[in-house]
C-alpha cells in the first residue's frame, strides 16, 4: 500500500511539474511538497553565471548521473553573476529549484551536500552567487535536495592547446557572415604559432571562429555565455571554449567599426581592439521593388532604379495611390521585406528624410500612403535609410506623355533650318537633352517634327531663357495656353526635357553672339614652333570642347592658327595685323573666322608660354611664363 501511496504522489509531481506556471515575474507560490524526491528527464542552469546566460530558449543543461537517476552535475566554466536551475526550456512559467538563501556564494571554498529548497514556481527569487569565474563541478542531489561545489580552477588553466594551421572569421559580423567556404582568414604569427590575428571592418551580428572551411560539425571558437560582447572597450586575454554548437555560443558585435581580433590558441585566450567606427554594412541586392496597393496600377509592383554613381542607392519617381506599401529586395517573393520601424508609418505631405528601416530582422511592419500624388522615393541600402518626397499632390495619375522624339523649333535655331531634335537619354527614356548655340527670339518644344499640335508649352508667356539658369521649370501638355519660350541672350546652352516630371531646364554656359567654330582640332603654324616642324597641335579640353590649349617653347617670328593640319584656308585672325605677343599678357582677344584681313600673330619675346583658344567665344589667350626652357 505504501508502494502505491509513492507512485501515486510521484505522478503528482510530474504533472506538476509539467504544468506552465509563473516563475520570472514570480507570481503566486506554487510549492510542490518538502518530501518528495523529484525525478526529472532534464535540468538546466539559467542565469548571468552559466555559459548561456539568461537564455531560457537554449540554458544550459546538467548532465544526470549514471548511477543515480536524482543526480544531475555540471561540469564546466563559470563566471561572475547569479544562477537558479530550471526543468524545461522556452519559457519562464514553470517550477524552478531555489537556494536557500538570497545570492547564496558559490566559490573557491568546497561546499558538501547543503541544502536547497525544492521546486516551486512564484514566491521569491532566491539564487545562488558565483563569486569566483572559473572551472567548476555542480553536483545536485533531488532526492536528499542537496547540493556540493568544487572549484577546479581558473578557466583555461588546464587547457590543450588548439593544433591548426588556420583560423576564419564566421557570423554575421564578419566579412563573408555565415559562408563557411569563403570564410576570412586569420593571419598566424610568424613568432608564435598558436596566435592568430585579423584586422578589418565587423558590423553588428554573432560572431565565432572556424578552424575548418568544410565541416560545420568541427569545434568552433566561442565565448563562454552567447552574445558576450565584442565592441569599443578593448578585451585582454578573455577566455573562451573551443567545442562544437551545444549550447551555440557566439560573441555579439555592439559597434560596426575597424577592429584588431588576436587569439591565443595555446592559453585560449581573446584579445580586441576597436579602431575606428564605420558606417553600417551595405545590403547586398540586385534590386529593389516597391508593391502594394500604392501601385496597384502597375500591376502591385514597381522596380526603383541603381543609382549610377552609388549602387547602394535606389530611386522611384511616380504616382502613389492610398494604401500600405512595402519594398522588397527580391521581385517574386515576401522573404526580402525592409520594414520600417513604426507599423503604418506614413507617407504624405511631410517629407520622410533618411528614416531607417529594419532589415533582415524587426517587425512585420508596412509603410502606408496618406496622400495621393508624384512621389519621389528614395532607398540607401548602406545608411539602411527610406526618404519620401511629395512633389505634385494629385488625386489622378497623370497621363504619361509618349513620344518617340522631341525638336526645337524657332527663331534661336533658324541657322540650323529653324528646327534640331533633342537626344533621349540612354538610362531614362522619358529624359531629352540638347547642347548649342541658341540666337534671341521666340522658341517652342514639340513632340512632333513636322507638325505643330505636339507642343509643350511655359505656364507663362514668353518664359525668359538668359542668364539666370531655369531649373525644372513646369509646362502644359496637351493643353494649357499656346505660350512660347523667348532667347534672350545669345550663347551656347544645354537644354533638358523631363517628360515623366514635365519640367524644363536651360543653363548658360557660354555667352556669345555667334555658334561656336565646329572642328577637330586646332593648330599652330610658322617660325615660332620651327623646332616642332613648324606646326604643333593643341589639346581640346575635357570639360569644354570648344576650348584648346597648348604649353611649350615660341621663338621670334610670324604665327598662325588653324582648324587644319594641312592647309591654310580655315586661319583665324586677329584683328590688327603683326598682333604681339610677349611678356604682357593677351587675355581674351577677339580673332575674325572665317573672314576679315589676313592678319598674323607676332612672337616678339622669347620663352615658355600657354595659349588658349576659345572657339565658343572666338578669343585668344596668351601668357609668358619664363624664358628658361627647364
Amino acid at each position: 500500500m505504501k508502494i502505491k501511496l509513492n507512485n501515486i504522489l510521484t505522478a503528482f509531481l510530474l504533472v506538476c511539474l509539467c504544468c506552465t506556471v509563473g516563475c520570472h515575474d514570480e507570481k503566486e507560490l506554487v510549492n510542490l511538497g518538502n518530501d518528495i524526491p523529484t525525478k526529472l528527464q532534464k535540468l538546466y542552469m539559467v542565469g548571468s553565471a552559466s555559459p548561456d546566460n539568461w537564455d531560457i530558449d537554449h540554458p544550459t543543461p546538467l548532465t544526470k548521473s549514471d548511477d543515480d537517476p536524482y543526480i544531475w552535475i555540471y561540469a564546466g566554466p563559470l563566471i561572475e553573476g547569479e544562477f537558479k536551475l530550471c526543468v524545461k526550456t522556452g519559457t519562464w512559467e514553470q517550477p524552478m529549484f531555489h537556494s536557500m538563501t538570497f545570492l547564496e556564494e558559490i566559490g573557491e571554498t568546497p561546499i558538501v551536500d547543503k541544502p536547497f529548497q525544492p521546486a516551486r514556481q512564484g514566491g521569491d527569487d532566491e539564487k545562488w552567487l558565483v563569486v569566483k569565474p572559473g572551472i567548476y563541478t555542480l553536483r545536485f542531489n533531488l532526492r536528499a535536495r542537496t547540493y556540493s561545489s568544487v572549484y577546479e580552477g581558473e578557466i583555461g588553466s588546464e587547457v590543450t592547446p588548439i593544433e591548426t594551421s588556420n583560423v576564419y572569421l564566421l557570423g554575421t559580423a564578419s566579412p563573408t557572415e555565415w559562408n563557411l567556404s569563403g570564410a576570412e582568414p586569420m593571419e598566424r604569427s610568424d613568432n608564435d604559432s598558436y596566435v592568430f590575428s585579423w584586422t578589418g571592418d565587423l558590423y553588428t551580428g554573432s560572431l565565432r571562429f572556424a578552424i575548418s572551411t568544410t565541416n560545420w560539425e568541427a569545434p568552433m571558437i566561442r565565448p563562454f555565455s552567447d552574445n558576450e560582447p565584442i565592441g569599443k572597450e578593448p578585451i585582454e586575454n578573455g577566455r573562451f571554449v573551443y567545442r562544437n554548437g551545444n549550447p551555440d555560443t557566439n560573441w555579439n558585435v555592439t559597434n560596426n567599426g575597424n577592429y584588431t581580433i588576436t587569439l591565443n590558441l595555446h592559453d585560449w585566450t581573446i584579445s580586441t581592439v576597436f579602431n575606428y567606427e564605420i558606417e553600417n554594412k551595405p545590403i547586398q541586392a540586385d534590386g529593389v521593388y516597391i508593391f502594394g496597393d500604392p501601385v496597384k496600377y502597375l500591376d502591385h509592383k514597381a522596380p526603383m532604379i541603381r543609382s549610377e554613381e552609388n549602387e547602394n542607392i535606389f530611386t522611384w519617381r511616380g504616382w502613389l495611390g492610398w494604401g500600405w506599401m512595402q519594398l522588397s529586395l527580391a521581385e517574386n517573393d515576401w522573404d526580402h521585406l525592409l520594414h520600417p520601424l513604426v507599423d503604418k508609418s506614413p507617407v504624405g505631405k511631410d517629407p520622410i528624410i533618411d528614416q531607417n528601416f529594419n532589415y533582415p530582422y524587426g517587425e512585420y511592419n508596412d509603410w502606408n500612403v496618406e496622400t495621393q500624388g508624384i512621389y519621389t522615393l528614395t532607398i540607401d541600402l548602406s545608411k539602411r535609410t527610406f526618404s519620401a518626397v511629395l512633389e505634385e499632390e494629385c488625386d489622378e495619375r497623370p497621363e504619361e506623355i509618349e513620344t518617340e522624339g522631341m525638336y526645337i523649333f524657332g527663331s534661336p535655331v533658324e541657322y540650323l533650318g529653324s528646327k534640331t531634335s533633342m537626344i533621349r537619354s540612354l538610362e531614362n527614356k522619358n529624359i531629352f537633352t540638347w547642347r548649342g548655340w541658341l540666337d534671341w527670339g521666340w522658341m517652342q518644344l514639340s513632340l512632333a517634327e513636322n507638325d505643330w499640335d505636339h507642343l509643350l508649352h511655359p505656364l507663362v508667356d514668353k518664359s525668359p531663357i538668359g542668364k539666370e539658369p531655369v531649373a525644372d521649370q513646369k509646362f502644359n501638355y496637351p493643353s494649357g495656353e499656346y505660350n512660347d519660350w523667348n532667347v534672350e541672350t545669345q550663347g551656347v546652352y544645354t537644354l533638358t526635357v523631363d517628360l515623366s516630371k514635365r519640367t524644363f531646364s536651360a543653363a548658360l554656359e557660354v555667352e556669345c553672339a555667334e555658334p561656336p567654330i565646329e572642328t577637330e582640332g586646332v593648330y599652330i603654324l610658322g617660325d615660332p614652333v620651327k623646332e616642332l616642324g613648324s606646326k604643333a597641335a593643341m589639346s581640346r579640353s575635357s570639360e569644354n570642347s570648344s576650348v584648346f590649349t597648348w604649353r611649350g617653347w615660341l621663338t621670334w617670328g610670324w604665327m598662325q592658327l588653324s582648324l587644319s593640319e594641312n592647309d591654310w584656308d580655315h586661319l583665324l585672325h586677329p584683328l590688327v595685323d603683326a598682333s604681339p605677343i610677349g611678356k604682357d599678357p593677351v587675355i581674351d582677344q577677339n580673332f575674325n573666322y572665317p573672314y576679315g584681313s589676313y592678319n598674323n600673330w607676332s612672337v616678339n619675346d622669347e620663352g615658355i608660354y600657354t595659349l588658349t583658344v576659345d572657339l565658343a567665344k572666338r578669343t585668344f589667350s596668351a601668357v609668358w611664363e619664363s624664358d628658361s626652357r627647364n
